[in-house]
């Protein structure tokens, strides 16, 4: 799981975008593998939350990967396939981590604003 994590920071860097790219088939499309990456991200910050506060996330490491992979449709195998074929279009796949940003950022607005409401009750 590491290396599959480790690829998607990798890859994240890149040249022009070419909006023509034909996804194969098998292959994550750009909207599915930004959904799919958001929710990995969550579960790693969820994950790092409990290692600072000392806690044991072995227990629940695995059912949350595997969780995201029966959300998402797809499987380890899968994923190696759509990050080779991302890691050769660079440009694609960064369009699709700043979307994965954006999407994070307008989420923590959401709860931000969730959040002072019920403090001003």
């Amino acid at each position: 799981m590491r290396f599959l994590i480790i690829c998607l920071v990798c890859v994240s860097s890149s040249a022009c975008v070419n909006d023509t790219t034909e996804i194969p088939p098998g292959i994550m499309p750009p909207d599915s593998l930004t959904a799919f990456i958001k929710d990995l991200e969550v579960i790693e910050a969820a994950l790092l939350i409990m290692r600072r506060d000392a806690q044991n996330t072995e227990a629940y490491k695995d059912a949350l990967y595997k969780h995201l992979f029966e959300k998402h449709n797809t499987s380890p195998e899968k994923m190696k396939k759509t990050l080779a074929f991302y890691t050769e279009n660079l440009a694609l796949y960064d369009r699709i981590y700043a979307d994965v940003i954006t999407e994070l950022n307008q989420d923590l607005l959401k709860l931000s604003e969730k959040s002072e409401k019920t403090n001003d009750l």
